[in-house]
This record gives C-alpha cells, structure tokens and sequence, in this order.
C-alpha cells in the first residue's frame, strides 16, 4: 500500500522507541507516504530495529504486523470495513483489495493474498511474496485483526515455501 504501511511502522518505531531511533533507522527519505510499498522494506527496517533494540527481529515483524491493523482502524478505516463487518469476511475480500489498489497505483508491487478451504469454520490464507522472512509479520497482521473484529479464532502457520516466491499459509478457524 502506498506508505500506510512505512508511516505504521514508523509511528510504531516512535510510539515504542523515540524520534531518533527512527532517524536511526528509517528508508532513505523519511516522506514515504508517496511511495510504492515492498515488504523488503519492512525487513530492512526490522533488522535495524533489532540491532539497535537488541529484540528478535520475529519479534518486531509480529508487532509490526499487529500496528498497521492499529493505524489502519484509527486512520483508514474504509480500509478495514468489510461487507459484513466480521473478520472472515475481510480475509474472504483481502485479495480483491489488493487488486483494486493495483489499478489505483500501478507502480504498486504488493504481495498477494489467496483463500482457499473455506466453509463455516475454517479457511485457508495463502501469503505471497519475493521477500523472505514475512512470516511473522502476517502473524501479527492475522492477530491484529482477530482483536480488531473481537472474533475467537485460532491462527495457526501451517506452511512456508519457496518456489518462484515465497509463500506462507496460515489457517484460520473458528
């Protein structure tokens, strides 16, 4: 997404650390709101936080992942509505937001988002992306939204691959 995500992860880094912790830190020009997001970005910046914090980079990318649902609520929520309100039904609309952002902003490169196995109580999240390493940060993703709809779910991972890209399934269920 255009720069939600980098201004997330730098108020993340601001609101737990300090301002310069992120001056430490933070991508080239600090005005990223402009600009084409890519997971390997926030690698990047989660490896420099580590380094700095002495926390374990999963660590990070889990809580990361948990911020951007945050300020997603707080600042776009048109982002987070779904056609029923419920969290199922957000993951079910997840790929077709990321392709209606693609015709928004062609430069765009987001990762892709896939469900499969849905029924009543179980769906399938399959994660693609040319970054290594986006595991937990869609972890903490998943569990942000699973407070942010008020749903008891479990999530588990229950695979990472690497073909042409990387892939990471979770499944949800109720």
């Amino acid at each position: 997404m255009y720069g939600i995500v980098y201004k997330a992860l730098e108020e993340y880094v601001i609101d737990n650390f300090d301002q310069q912790t992120w001056n430490g830190i933070k991508h080239g020009d600090s005005n990223t709101i402009d600009q084409p997001y890519n997971d390997s970005v926030t690698i990047e910046i989660a490896h420099k936080l580590a380094k700095r914090s002495h926390l374990p980079v999963d660590k990070i990318l889990f809580h990361f992942g948990e911020y951007i649902v945050k300020i997603s609520r707080e600042k776009y929520l048109l982002i987070m509505e779904s056609k029923e309100g419920n969290l199922k039904d957000y993951l079910l609309n997840l790929p077709s937001f990321h392709n209606r952002m693609l015709l928004i902003y062609p430069k765009l490169t987001p990762p892709e988002f896939k469900v499969t196995a849905v029924n009543d109580t179980i769906l399938m999240l399959h994660y693609y992306t040319s970054t290594p390493g986006m595991k937990e940060y869609i972890r903490g993703y998943l569990n942000g939204l699973v407070n942010a709809f008020k749903n008891k779910v479990v999530v588990e991972h229950v695979m990472s691959k690497q073909l042409n890209r990387f892939e990471d399934v979770f499944e949800i269920s109720w």
